[in-house]
């Protein structure tokens, strides 16, 4: 128990996790909702056993979910112009404001890592921004970084719980032969949307922050 303890990272706990049992526990809900029977029974029976099945699903949900989530956010990054780690150094960045500080980067890019930001600005973004977080955590100092990728990590799991729910909601009628549920259907996107924002920023602040303190932290190292 002690070594899957080990294993269990935070990063597990808050992206794949969290989601998950969110997921679990609203589906739950809903099946106590339609199907009380068979909720209570779940309970009744075996109720240690049942418990500690919840927990393993949620954990094998969530990393479903985890899965699905960097699908629906590839759409959504293609829909809002790209990851935040591909578009930071473009001249229009929204992550990235100023032109000097933009430069310097992709000085510290070409002469630290050899990455020409001349051809393919996306790829050479994102390639730098991989770089330079690979170099602070070889360095052991990307530890005050974690908590915005966990945060980032779990926002993305969140929201594709709510898309999820949202499509559960619309097939009630195909599925359980009920009514579709327009508010339930309403909060869902709600949520997501809110999710969907919340993960933008959280990916923006990830990426802002590393290339920000990475590059405090290089020229920190040539000044020596």
């Amino acid at each position: 128990m002690e070594k899957i303890l080990e294993k269990f990272t935070s990063y597990e706990m808050f992206a794949y996790f969290i989601p998950g049992l969110t997921f679990m526990l609203i589906l739950w809900y809903l099946t106590n909702f339609y199907c009380p029977d068979l909720s209570l029974s779940f309970i009744k029976s075996h109720a240690v056993l049942n418990i500690t099945a919840f927990f393993v699903f949620s954990y094998i949900s969530g990393l479903i979910i985890h899965e699905l989530s960097e699908l629906l956010q590839k759409l959504i990054d293609k829909l809002l112009g790209g990851m935040p780690s591909y578009c930071f150094l473009s001249d229009n960045s929204k992550i990235i404001k100023s032109d000097s500080e933009r430069k310097n980067y992709k000085e510290m890019a070409k002469q630290k890592f050899g990455i020409d930001m001349k051809s393919n600005l996306c790829m050479s973004s994102d390639l730098f921004f991989q770089c330079m977080l690979e170099y602070l955590r070889t360095n052991t100092m990307a530890s005050g970084l974690e908590p915005l990728n966990h945060n980032y990590g779990m926002c993305r799991g969140l929201m594709t719980v709510a898309a999820l729910y949202v499509l559960i909601f619309m097939t009630t009628k195909l599925t359980l032969q009920i009514p579709i549920n327009w508010y339930a259907v309403s909060i869902s996107v709600l949520i997501m949307l809110i999710f969907v924002r919340r993960t933008r920023r959280f990916g923006e602040s990830y990426v802002k922050r590393t290339i920000r303190f990475g590059y405090q932290k290089y020229k920190e190292e040539t000044e020596k």
